[in-house]
């Protein structure tokens, strides 16, 4: 007679299954914390044999006195040729003193282990970033400072250079005497009866931000942020605002302004003596 195959009992067969996956479980875990343990051996291990530093400043940045744009280019322009000096840094050689006189308490650092970068190279430095717009590096090499410094002073020497002089050479007029002043220099040098004011914008060019769409693309063909400025006959900044989209138009900008907000409450009882301006209650012209 042929030999029938014995069944196994199926509970037999389900321990026999849980046996098994436990046995893989165990072997996965035992896996899991060998992996572990090197990585923290080599984490520890990196943190002990951390690359030590070669030198604090390189060579070529130790020489800035000897062949550093400002302690040699800058000076000689200073002493022979003030033209050059001003489209150099874009301002007269007494301005650029009077800014390094009155900015310099607000950048000047203190360090006892190196010698400070002085609040002129600074200034400097950051005059001639905003005037060409060259990059760190660029002006790295040119100066003789290291890329992270200057990209670290530069928004310090910006920030101060604004809370020095915002209170004292940016005010917007904010009464009728006040707007009469700035009208009747339009009419006197310009031969701009009723102007109040030469409003004008422009597109600061910047990098598409994440996400950003199209919020910020002009019609120019790149993406950008618009300045607008009001100076008075003399050039003088009255108000300023950076920041916003291309897509906001003039109109809509000029009504949100601080300045549009003042000049609307003004009566516009100006003097008699300002030429063509009359009190009919008429605004002048921006």
């Amino acid at each position: 007679m042929q030999q029938q195959h014995q069944l196994i009992p199926p509970q037999r067969l389900r321990r026999a299954r849980i046996a098994n996956l436990q046995l893989q479980l165990e072997q996965l875990h035992r896996r899991e914390q060998v992996v572990v343990a090197a990585l923290l051996a080599d984490e520890v291990e990196g943190r002990v044999r951390r690359r030590q530093r070669t030198c604090w400043v390189k060579p070529w940045l130790q020489h800035r006195v000897l062949l550093g744009q400002y302690d040699n280019l800058l000076q000689e322009l200073m002493r022979e040729s003030q033209g050059d000096l001003k489209n150099y840094l874009r301002m007269e050689m007494d301005m650029f003193l009077e800014l390094v006189a009155r900015v310099s308490p607000r950048i000047t650092k203190s360090s006892a282990y190196s010698l400070p970068i002085c609040p002129g190279l600074k200034l400097a430095v950051t005059l001639r970033f905003l005037a060409t717009g060259n990059s760190y590096a660029s002006l790295s090499y040119s100066f003789r400072v290291s890329q992270s410094t200057i990209s670290i002073f530069v928004p310090e020497v910006c920030d101060a250079i604004v809370e020095e002089y915002v209170h004292h050479h940016f005010a917007t007029p904010s009464n009728p005497d006040e707007w009469g002043d700035v009208a009747g220099k339009f009419a006197s040098r310009w031969n701009f009866p009723r102007a109040c004011g030469a409003l004008d914008g422009k597109h600061v060019a910047i990098r598409k931000q994440p996400h950003g769409g199209s919020r910020f693309y002009n019609y120019k063909g790149y993406h950008s942020i618009v300045t607008m400025a009001l100076v008075d006959a003399e050039y003088n900044f009255l108000w300023a605002n950076v920041g916003r989209r291309e897509r906001a138009r003039m109109r809509q900008f000029s009504k949100s302004a601080p300045y549009a907000r003042a000049y609307k409450r003004a009566p516009w009882d100006f003097h008699p003596q300002i030429p063509c301006l009359v009190t009919t209650g008429t605004p002048p012209t921006l």
